[in-house]
């Protein structure tokens, strides 16, 4: 869903998201996960990252992998920029909405690649991406980390919380939860390893190859083959439900970011029986 302005509560201003989609996705393609997020009181914001998404991959025009390293991370700071600038335009009726000092990113796959990348710079191809300082707090989902150094881990210090599936063998946990997990300085640090969930577990892949044949036009045929694709890696065979997958999905990141932005507490294995299905670390 995408809300007008004047649809925001009053009782602002809130925190800011901004969640970037995996390489082939599109803006909307968690829409569950966004909307659950901004349920809670956050002003949520997802680009499409040019050049990387769905339409282009039909199309066989997408942008080449150095240019999406550099792009995407840039496209996160813009709209940061955008959502945070009372002088702008591009996001005008939003701004007054928004706690610009309390902002978080959060993205699946490659999208994970742009949060690190956002919130610790990167060095690539095209030029370097610098830190950007505003971000408070960070959420990785089944992320790829290809491109991020190890030096970059160590420099990240916000509160970070890392979903991943052990079904996942598009990014695997090891290595793309595991480097994270032991390089970076971010204080607290939590990681939910959902026991058999797959890469697309935490899209709308399988409702999307539900929904779209349904409708009065035509998809094109390659759309629906690449959505069949992801839908495999979302509720395939074996794979934890996908209702379950999102259940746990949107527990976990609306309790982190409430434990960061507000006065809730994080989920503490301490005091919380945590269920079979999740493997749940704290540092």
């Amino acid at each position: 869903m995408t809300a007008e302005a004047g649809q925001i509560s009053a009782d602002g201003p809130f925190p800011l998201v901004v969640y970037s989609h995996g390489s082939g996705g599109l803006r909307y393609i968690a829409s569950d996960y966004t909307e659950a997020i901004a349920s809670y009181g956050y002003v949520v914001a997802a680009p499409d990252h040019t050049g990387n998404t769905a339409v282009e991959l039909v199309l066989g025009v997408e942008t080449d992998r150095a240019a999406n390293a550099f792009n995407r991370p840039n496209d996160v700071i813009s709209v940061i920029d955008a959502m945070t600038d009372p002088q702008g335009t591009e996001a005008a009726g939003f701004v007054a909405s928004v706690d610009a000092e309390r902002v978080a990113v959060t993205g699946h796959s490659a999208g994970g690649y742009t949060t690190y990348a956002v919130v610790g710079g990167a060095d690539t191809d095209l030029g370097a991406v610098a830190p950007d300082p505003r971000v408070d707090a960070i959420i990785t989902l089944a992320p790829a980390t290809g491109g991020i150094t190890d030096e970059t881990f160590a420099a990240i210090t916000v509160p970070a919380l890392v979903l991943a599936g052990t079904a996942d063998d598009v990014t695997p946990i090891d290595p793309n939860v595991t480097r994270p997990w032991d390089l970076s300085s971010s204080v607290p640090h939590y990681r939910g390893d959902l026991v058999d969930a797959g890469h697309q577990s935490f899209s709308i892949a399988c409702e999307a190859q539900a929904f779209l044949p349904t409708l009065p036009t035509p998809v094109p045929p390659q759309l629906l083959e690449v959505l069949d694709s992801y839908a495999e890696q979302g509720c395939g065979d074996g794979l934890m439900d996908i209702a379950r997958a999102k259940d746990l999905t949107d527990t976990f990141a609306i309790t982190f970011l409430e434990s960061v932005f507000r006065d809730g507490e994080m989920i503490d294995p301490a005091t919380t029986a945590i269920p079979d299905d999740v493997v749940f670390m704290v540092k």
